[in-house]
C-alpha cells in the first residue's frame, strides 16, 4: 500500500493537536521531506521527523504522545494505527548526521510557528541538503536539486560545499559520502544551477573598484 502525501495544513493540524496537550514548553525542528513541506516545496507522506533539540523536551513530548495513543515501532518512532508516524531526533542530529551547529541558533533555522506551548522551525536550507546527501538516494538528490531550484538566490553552493566538507570530516564513512557531493554538484552543473569559482572567475573580467 502507497504511503499517502499530506500537505501542510495536515501538519500544522497536527502540531496544534499536540499543542493541545501538553503543558510545558517544546522546541521542535521540522527536518527532511517534512521540512520540505513546510517550505512548499514538495508534499510528504504520513512519515513525519523532527529534531528535539533539547533532552528533557524530548523525554517529555515522547512520553506525553504515547499516553495519547502513540506507540514505539522498532526503529524508535513513534506512530498511530491510523494518522502519522513519527520520528524525533534528540539533541543535534538528523536521521543520518550529527549537525555541526544545534539546529535551535538563530542562522541555523528558520522560524514557522510559536503555539501556546510549543515552538516549531524548519531546519536551515544547507543542513536539509547536507542531511539528505549523506544518505544520498535518488530521491533525496531529487529533493535537494528541487530545493536549489526554488531557493537558487538563497543558497551559496560554494558555502553548501564547505559546510557538507565540513560536518563529514572525521566521519568513517566520510571519503564514501563526499563522492555524494561530487554528484550532487554534477547535476547542479547539468541544470546551469553552478559554476565552479575558478570557471567563474575565469569567464568573467575582472571588476574594478573605486579607492
Amino acid at each position: 500500500m502507497n504511503n499517502p502525501k499530506v500537505d501542510k495544513t495536515s501538519l500544522f493540524n497536527e502540531l496544534i493537536a499536540w499543542d493541545s496537550i501538553i503543558g510545558k514548553r517544546v522546541h521542535l525542528i521540522a527536518c527532511g521531506s517534512t521540512a520540505l513541506t513546510f517550505l512548499d516545496i514538495k508534499e510528504t507522506t504520513t512519515d513525519i521527523h523532527f529534531i528535539v533539540p533539547k533532552f528533557t523536551e524530548y523525554d517529555y513530548l515522547t512520553k506525553i504522545l504515547q499516553q495519547q495513543g502513540y506507540v514505539s515501532n522498532k526503529k524508535g518512532g513513534l506512530k498511530r494505527e491510523y494518522g502519522f508516524k513519527v520520528d524525533f531526533y534528540r539533541g543535534d542530529k538528523t536521521d543520518t548526521i550529527e549537525l555541526m551547529n544545534s539546529p535551535l541558533d538563530r542562522d541555523w533555522h528558520i522560524p514557522l510557528k510559536q503555539y501556546k506551548y510549543m515552538y516549531v522551525g524548519v531546519l536551515n536550507y544547507y543542513d536539509i541538503i547536507i542531511s539528505k546527501l549523506f544518505r544520498a538516494k535518488s530521491d533525496d538528490l531529487r529533493d535537494c536539486l528541487m530545493l536549489v531550484k526554488l531557493r537558487q538566490d538563497e543558497i551559496d553552493i560554494d558555502i553548501l560545499k564547505k559546510l557538507f566538507l565540513q560536518t563529514i570530516a572525521g566521519n568513517a564513512n566520510g571519503k564514501k559520502v563526499s563522492k555524494h557531493l561530487d554528484s550532487f554538484l554534477r547535476m547542479l552543473k547539468r541544470e546551469k544551477l553552478y559554476t565552479p569559482e575558478t570557471e567563474a572567475k575565469m569567464k568573467s573580467p575582472p571588476v574594478k573598484t573605486k579607492h
